[in-house]
């Protein structure tokens, strides 16, 4: 009977125990998330409100919002809150908000400050709020505004490729992702070539100079007009997918050639008609290349032809001259 009691104790007192902790561990986390909730936000002392305004308004003009689509709230004048900045901006329709408020994150990703954005689903207007841990430094509605535009010209770049060239060298340029038309010499070994542009959606033009060496492809001002016509035949037939026909410096075509491209309706360019930055410049070539661009005429098309070395010293530019409003277009 002693041990049967003694038996159902010892269970008592292990249940109890079991309570006791199952109550203590509730606690503990009852108390843990307390500690969580009422943890502030950092905040972050170097970025005054002054300073948020004005890498907001800094990422503002990278996109060439101008200042006539920017206004501030006549509410802050007499606000109670002067360091609170309040803004109601036009967005061209062609430029999505979304690109504005990505460049907002990675610009004041050296902060602790916080972006929130919300959209509507009706007219897509963005509510965008800049916070300093609890504390809000700006809002700005971006609205759509169909009666502007983003676009401030067309740009044709032309990059002349080195003969020697394979598909894994110019990959790097393929991942651009712009509309940007390719010049190789035509040759077999340039069919692959063709084709790895064509399936990366950028476009290729070739180059008639006496540097093609397989005789099927060959055109050249001693040869009689069957000839010519036999070798144009014979790269139209290898590459189908062509934007153009480019005549370097070094080799000028006489009539019986350009007779036979015109006659096939195929467009062509000599090395004076494109604006030619194929030379070995020994300024900053990204100072000339960027002044042709900030100087050409909106309504009008720029074409513009590089040779693959300036072409790379460029490549970091693009980016800007995309935000800028200006668009890679080909023929």
């Amino acid at each position: 009977m002693k041990e049967k009691l003694s038996k159902n104790l010892i269970i008592q007192i292990l249940f109890a125990i079991a309570v006791v902790l199952l109550i203590a561990n509730l606690l503990v986390d009852r108390f843990n998330n307390g500690r969580k909730i009422k943890r502030q936000i950092e905040f972050d002392s170097q970025v005054t409100p002054a300073v948020a305004d004005s890498i907001f308004l800094s990422t503002l003009k990278s996109f060439n919002i101008k200042d006539g689509w920017i206004k501030k709230s006549k509410s802050q004048k007499n606000s109670s809150k002067p360091d609170l900045f309040l803004y109601n901006i036009d967005i061209p329709a062609n430029l999505p908000n979304i690109l504005i408020i990505k460049d907002l994150y990675q610009n004041f990703s050296h902060t602790k400050l916080k972006i929130t954005s919300k959209e509507t689903k009706e007219d897509q207007t963005s509510l965008l709020e800049i916070y300093n841990a609890n504390k809000l430094f700006l809002s700005a509605l971006l609205n759509y505004n169909k009666d502007i535009s983003h676009l401030v010209g067309s740009i044709n770049l032309i990059v002349v490729l080195p003969n020697d060239i394979d598909s894994d060298k110019i990959k790097p340029f393929l991942d651009l992702n712009r509309s940007i038309t390719y010049l190789f010499t035509p040759s077999n070994k340039n069919l692959i070539l063709a084709e790895e542009i064509i399936i990366n959606k950028a476009s290729y033009g070739l180059i008639i100079d006496n540097n093609i060496e397989e005789l099927n492809f060959k055109i050249r001002n001693n040869f009689d007009i069957d000839r010519i016509e036999n070798g144009v035949n014979a790269v139209l037939k290898a590459f189908p997918n062509y934007k153009l026909f480019y005549f370097p410096k070094e080799f000028s075509p006489n009539n019986k050639i350009k007779n036979v491209f015109k006659k096939n309706k195929i467009r062509t360019f000599n090395s004076k008609i494109p604006i030619n930055l194929t030379s070995d410049y020994k300024t900053n070539f990204n100072k000339i290349f960027n002044s042709y661009i900030l100087n050409s005429n909106p309504k009008d098309t720029l074409d513009l032809v590089l040779d693959s070395d300036n072409f790379i010293k460029i490549i970091p530019d693009l980016k800007m001259i995309s935000k800028l409003g200006y668009r890679f277009v080909t023929y």
